[in-house]
This record gives structure tokens, sequence and C-alpha cells, in this order.
């Protein structure tokens, strides 16, 4: 009996950590304005968590698939739309890139508005792919993959449609990375009133927004907090241009490294600045 007991306290000692104790983090990085680093930054913050040790799965809900062909080269035969559409599992459409866990796009997904549009529950239908579907006779819910990952990021299109609805409706926090440029900023309005209504409409009321990130302003003297600060909206984090964000004549060959920065050079200051915001 003794040995018994003993092997009992092994097995749980070893699941410390594992699902049954895991708290995930659900991170939406949001925008309607294209071209502001969405998926830089959802790559690199992945990247970033992933070499802290963190078990991590990125969600490209683009149907433009930058992220998946930036981390796979090609974008596999199993994605997102087929989950979505019920032909299989996420455990089943999910794989491993070079650094984290990947539920990859399809171009359908630009079609999400259109065929999904009916659907009935379709602004949750990512909470039940990633949570697990609950049965409606029994009321318990079948094991989905959210607890075998301690952050899941989303990686939400140029867009307020479906795919956004549902990243929203799912995660717990956002994160909006917004330009230093006038038109970018005067966006968060209409982004944060989506937002508020996802909160108050009682859809996800545990949603939070993380904090407005400022991305590929220049390294240039003054302040960037100053220039955006003129427009009404101050960042509470800031990154400098890195990488495929970079302006210059090397902008095309950073490009295609198809790598996420944090595996650059240590001197370079998006490398370090991205390193920090991962840890924060």
């Amino acid at each position: 009996m003794a040995a018994r007991y003993a092997r009992v306290d092994a097995v749980r000692e070893s699941m410390k950590g594992t699902r049954m104790q895991r708290t995930t983090r659900r991170i939406a990085i949001a925008s309607q304005k294209g071209g502001v680093g969405k998926t830089t930054t959802a790559w690199n913050v992945a990247a970033g968590l992933t070499a802290k040790g963190c078990d991590v799965l990125v969600v490209d809900l683009d149907g433009q698939c930058h992220l998946t062909t930036g981390v796979l080269g090609t974008p596999p035969e199993r994605s997102l739309w087929d989950v979505l559409m019920g032909s299989m599992t996420a455990e089943e459409a999910i794989v491993q890139g070079p650094e984290f866990a990947l539920l990859s796009a399809s171009e359908m997904l630009s079609r999400a508005d259109y065929d999904l549009g009916g659907r009935p529950g379709r602004d949750f239908l990512l909470s039940r792919a990633l949570k697990g579907r609950r049965d409606p006779g029994s009321g318990t819910r079948a094991p989905g993959v959210q607890d075998d990952y301690d952050y899941i990021i989303l990686d939400c299109p140029p867009s307020l449609g479906i795919m956004t609805a549902n990243a929203l409706a799912y995660a717990s926090e956002v994160i909006v990375p917004v330009t230093p440029g006038l038109f970018a900023v005067s966006g968060l309005g209409m982004l944060g009133s989506v937002i508020a209504e996802t909160i108050d409409a009682g859809v996800n009321e545990d949603l939070a927004i993380a904090g407005i990130l400022l991305t590929q302003y220049g390294w240039y003297g003054s302040a960037p907090q100053h220039r955006v600060g003129r427009g009404g909206a101050v960042p509470q984090a800031a990154l400098p241009a890195c990488d495929s964000q970079e302006r210059g004549d090397r902008r095309g060959t950073r490009r295609g490294a198809k790598r996420p920065v944090l595996r650059a050079e240590e001197s370079r200051r998006g490398r370090l600045h991205r390193t920090r915001y991962a840890s924060d």
C-alpha cells in the first residue's frame, strides 16, 4: 500500500505545470489597420516567450497567411479553416514550427465573413475549437488544446470582421500595435469601441486591453511618445522598427530571412527591445 501511494505522489509531482494547473494567457494582436506590425509582433513575442521556456501556440487568423508562410515557408494542408468548418480538431491541425506550435491560416479565411456569416454562434467558433466543445446532453466539455499551452497568441487580420470578432470573444487580453502616424492613431477609437461592445454585451466580460504597442518608429532623437501624444494616444510600450518593419536599403533581404528578430545579432536594437517586451 505504501508503494502504491508513493507511485501516486510521483505521478502528481510529474504533472505539476501541466494542463491541470495551467492558466493560459490568451493574447490577441489586433488592429483594423494593415501594416502596423501585428504579424511581426505576434511572431517575435511568441519566439521570446518560447525562449523563456513557455509553451506557446500561435493562431494565424489572417487569410493573407503572412505568419504561416513566414514560419513554415508554405502553408500546410491542415489549417484553422478546416477546424472552423468542423472537418478536423485543433489538435489535428496544429503543426510544430521552429520556435512554437502553429495553427496555420488558409486563404479561405479571407471568405470567412461570407461563408460563416450565417452560422449560429459564429463569434465563438474559435473558442469552441481551442477550449473544447461542450456536450449538450451531459454538459461536460471535451478536452481542447488550450490547457496544453502557457500562452496562445492570436494574429488577427487587418479588419473588424468575423475572425477578429472570434479572437476578441476568446482572448483574455488585447495588444494593439500602432505606428506613429495620424491615420493609424485615429483608428484606435473604432477598435476600442468594438472591444467595449464585446465586454458590455457579455460576449467576453474578461477581455482587457493589455497595452498599445508603438511600432516602426525611427530612432532619431525626440521621444516617439511625444509625437504620438499630440494625437491624444500615448502608448504604454514602444518598440523600434526592426527586421521586416525597418526602413532602409536592407528591408527586402530582412523580409526574406523568415526568422524572428530575436534570432538576429545581439547588438540589434530591435532584438534587445523585443526581448525586454517578451519578458514584461
